[in-house]
């Protein structure tokens, strides 16, 4: 960025000199060699102001961060924040929108559109104004077809710039066998339910790690969580388990899972699991932390897990696992929860917006690619800490990829 920056500045020395004056300016020379005249200099852009009201995640300069100077270096729009912590979004959010006095930009909301976009018209629709003014933005809208209609109102109107996370991938748990202990005990990897049994009790009874030791976790898991839970098991029952109990079927009808007619088989066989100790019995108490650390030990037989890559799991031990798809008891369709990934509040303006060209650039350069490494990561950089250099930020790696390494929270908004 900075050699851009110095790029720019040095064009524009360079045209300055070079070019001629226009006829008609006032002072201007007639000498044709251009000896005797002055160089031009373009009048400074003016620089314009947006007052922008935004959550903060915490106690980090945000007014002074390194990430929205180098916004406002780009776009010569000067933001005038006022910042509210989470805790008194909502009641800062009221008092603002009662008193009228409005401010140009909400960040990083949350705020309820169609209560004060379709019903009370404090925001004011999007499209128009994203069509004129947010050229990159609009590209990424146009990247994903159906993008667009998740983020329109009732009316139809968009009221706000989507936090554009969804990726269409499964953001839940996998189920994971420990393909080491598999050869160990000379068994294949499970495609049937009698199959992960067997598995399950080849782990228990015929020590797969190869320690002479009766120690080994057929399975082990934590305890609500839908990403690591142990109660994913249910899914072999077709029972597609969420901690809140509640899903869409496939005739788009709303219903509780603790009412599915397999709830009660699918409870007796892990009831029985559990007795006879191919579930580790810690997996009913223990956290995301103690799960973690005997997975990264490669001490269980299998369990589920968002992933095993960029997990803080050595290379080893994720090459020792392999990702299966859940078996179905006799009779069931293996069934798992699936979340439907919709793009968050990112911003808005208001109908009290004064330029509205100039909080659209100031939002759209943010959507620009690099901008949105630098404002989740920050920019690379290397510093000494306790004698060893710590990388932060992100930068394009030699195989022209993207590596990431630490975010500096003081730097970006994250």
């Amino acid at each position: 960025m900075k050699r851009f920056f110095a790029l720019v500045i040095a064009l524009a020395l360079l045209l300055s000199a070079c070019g001629a004056p226009q006829s008609g300016d006032a002072g201007e020379s007639q000498n044709s060699t251009g000896s005797d005249a002055a160089p031009v200099a373009a009048a400074p852009k003016e620089t314009r102001e947006i007052n922008v009201m935004m959550q903060y995640r915490d106690a980090a300069d945000f007014v002074n961060m390194k990430f929205y100077k180098q916004i406002e270096a780009e776009t010569n729009i000067h933001p005038n924040f006022t910042l509210v912590n989470q805790t008194d979004w909502p009641t800062k959010l009221n008092l603002v929108f009662a008193s009228q006095e409005l401010p140009d930009v909400i960040l990083r909301g949350p705020v309820d559109t169609e209560m004060y976009g379709v019903d009370q018209k404090i925001l004011v629709p999007m499209d128009d104004h994203i069509d004129k003014y947010m050229p990159t933005y609009k590209a990424l809208l146009e990247y994903d077809p159906n993008m667009p209609s998740l983020l329109r109102a009732s009316d139809g109107n968009m009221y706000y710039t989507g936090w554009l996370v969804p990726q269409n991938i499964s953001v839940n748990g996998h189920l994971f066998v420990n393909k080491v202990w598999l050869d160990n005990v000379g068994l294949k990897v499970p495609t049937t339910f009698q199959e992960f049994e067997n598995m399950l009790i080849a782990f228990r009874d015929n020590d797969p790690n190869k320690n002479g030791k009766k120690d080994d976790l057929p399975f082990t898991g934590t305890r609500d969580s839908v990403i690591d839970g142990y109660l994913l098991l249910l899914s072999f029952w077709g029972i597609p388990f969420n901690s809140d109990w509640i899903a869409i079927d496939d005739n788009n009808k709303v219903y509780s899972q603790l009412l599915d007619p397999n709830m009660r088989d699918a409870m007796v066989t892990l009831n029985r699991w559990y007795k006879e100790g191919l579930i580790d019995k810690e997996s009913l108490a223990q956290d995301t932390t103690a799960f973690d650390a005997k997975v990264n030990l490669a001490a269980t037989g299998s369990f589920w897990r968002w992933r095993m890559l960029a997990m803080n799991t050595d290379q080893t031990v994720v090459d020792q696992y392999q990702c299966i798809l859940p078996v179905g008891a006799e009779g069931k369709t293996p069934k798992l929860n699936r979340y439907i990934e919709l793009p968050g509040f990112g911003s808005a303006l208001t109908s009290g917006t004064k330029d509205v060209e100039a909080a659209c650039t100031w939002l759209d350069a943010q959507y620009k690619f690099e901008n949105q490494m630098n404002g989740y990561y920050g920019e690379y950089k290397e510093v000494t800490e306790n004698g060893a250099v710590k990388q932060y930020g992100w930068l394009n790696n030699s195989e022209g990829k993207v590596e990431f390494f630490s975010t500096d929270l003081n730097d970006c908004p994250n």
